[in-house]
């Protein structure tokens, strides 16, 4: 009997020393946050400063305004360089960018007050042509220069992504509107596409 009393104590020292030892390995708040995913993805392409090419992809992951009447997208740039003869120089993973955005929205937006959108109600509008800006990137020790990225969609009614593009044509509102209704147009569509929109 006394034998079995002397042992659960050792026992119980052991199991805290253990718990100790597994609470040292992992301390709290070493692991960043999990990063949120891209509102959409679209493929990227460019060419280098010794005739190479560039092949990748641009993970938009937020829409904003600069203050003056200008919209932009931020995100992560992801591809591979490849030198003239056709052999691969390397990738480049994850560069963050800020590419600027226009379309074929109202006008005269950044000159209203920022505020709640107001649209017009129509059941079908055309179609909304945005296009985003090309950039330079010095990647891998050379100059990587991207095409613009140019997307139309068309816009009903009749369903979210439709409307969504109605009420961006037809927005009299603040610039504020306008970036939300991106932000929902572009999520959207990468919600449709499984994230990624091909290249057409």
């Amino acid at each position: 009997m006394r034998k079995g009393l002397r042992s659960t104590p050792l026992v119980l020292a052991l199991l805290m020393l253990v718990t100790l030892a597994q609470a040292t390995v992992k301390p709290v708040g070493a692991q960043p946050a999990p990063a949120s995913p891209p509102l959409v993805t679209l493929p990227l392409a460019g060419t280098t400063s010794g005739n190479g090419t560039f092949s990748g992809t641009l993970a938009i992951s937020s829409v904003g305004s600069d203050g003056s009447g200008g919209v932009f997208v931020e995100g992560l740039v992801t591809g591979t360089v490849t030198r003239a003869n056709k052999t691969p120089l390397g990738t480049i993973v994850s560069v963050p960018v800020r590419l600027p955005l226009q379309g074929n929205w109202p006008r005269g937006l950044a000159q209203q007050a920022p505020g709640d959108s107001i649209v017009l109600a129509q059941a079908t509008c055309g179609i909304l042509h945005l296009e985003i800006g090309a950039v330079n990137l010095n990647a891998l020790g050379v100059v990587v220069a991207t095409s613009p990225i140019a997307l139309d969609v068309s816009g009903d009614t009749a369903g979210p992504l439709g409307a969504l593009v109605c009420s961006i044509l037809n927005l009299v509102g603040g610039l504020a509107g306008l970036v939300n209704l991106l932000t929902s147009l572009l999520g959207a569509l990468g919600g449709a596409l499984g994230g990624a929109v091909p290249t057409v």
